[in-house]
């Protein structure tokens, strides 16, 4: 009889065994921990991140219409960027309507590194801000703040007894040339970083320096530049930045190219900053 009872509790743990086999397979096979990882195909990131892999940039056209209104301002586009650093889509954000179309037609042109994510190129989704400026007009010469000059003493001569000397005169004598309405001529000009780099054409990608790489180094370096008339940079100042990313940042800015800065319809010098950012991929 106990012989009888075993076989069939036996019996019954066998099939309770079976009924849950199928149970912890399927529990086994949903755990996410045994998943293949998902692929990324797209990441955002910042404007300043998506400038730093900038290779080509191609500057807008400033609209005959926008100029003949007077019509200035920055244009705020939504950009994707493909995975061989290619423009593939443009959106508009804010803007002037008589400037987001010359802003859509150049960015659609610029070219960038490719964005990579663990060794991996990916798409990039960023924000451009192209920026459009008109230099003042000629009547608005005397809206420019600038050092009055000297007022110079005119010299009198005595009469002709005894050694001619230089005579003391009235202050309403005295030359001023500001009133007189002579135009103050501006040789530089300090502009912030975003107007300066609106003025850019050609870009040199600094090299991530090997060392840095290796210890593992990112960071932003922050350079003083002077720009002549031609647009060339004539003085080149390090502000800020690592030691091991300052060098090889200056070797690029160096040969960096600007359109001339146009004020009162000359061309003047320019003083700005530069920002050149080092990002490690996968990091």
């Amino acid at each position: 009889m106990n012989t009888i009872w075993k076989a069939q509790l036996l019996v019954l743990v066998l099939l309770a065994s079976a009924a849950l086999w199928p149970q912890a397979g399927n529990q086994t096979d949903s755990n996410p921990s045994n998943a293949a990882p998902a692929t990324l195909n797209r990441v955002r990131v910042s404007p300043g991140a998506a400038a730093g892999n900038l290779t080509h940039k191609v500057l807008p056209e400033y609209p005959r219409e926008a100029k003949e209104n007077r019509i200035q301002g920055q244009v705020q586009l939504c950009v994707i960027i493909d995975r061989q650093g290619q423009v593939k889509n443009v959106q508009t954000v804010s803007g002037h309507p008589y400037l987001v179309p010359a802003a859509t037609d150049a960015v659609k042109q610029w070219r960038y590194k490719p964005y990579l994510l663990n060794r991996e190129p990916v798409e990039v989704e960023t924000t451009v801000v192209v920026n459009f400026n008109l230099a003042p007009p000629p009547d608005s010469a005397s809206s420019i703040t600038t050092s009055p000059p000297p007022r110079l003493p005119q010299i009198v001569p005595q009469p002709a007894q005894g050694t001619p000397t230089a005579a003391t005169v009235p202050a309403s004598n005295l030359i001023n040339h500001a009133a007189a309405g002579v135009p103050q001529k501006i040789d530089r000009v300090r502009v912030s970083g975003g107007v300066a780099e609106s003025h850019l054409i050609h870009k040199v990608i600094p090299e991530y320096p090997e060392q840095a790489k290796q210890s593992r180094i990112q960071g932003t370096v922050i350079l003083r530049a002077v720009i002549d008339k031609s647009g060339n940079i004539i003085e080149l100042t390090p502000i800020s930045g690592h030691p091991m990313l300052v060098p090889t940042a200056v070797d690029a800015v160096r040969q960096w190219r600007y359109s001339p800065y146009i004020l009162n319809g000359d061309p003047v010098e320019v003083e700005t900053t530069v920002t050149v950012n080092f990002n490690l991929a996968g990091s």
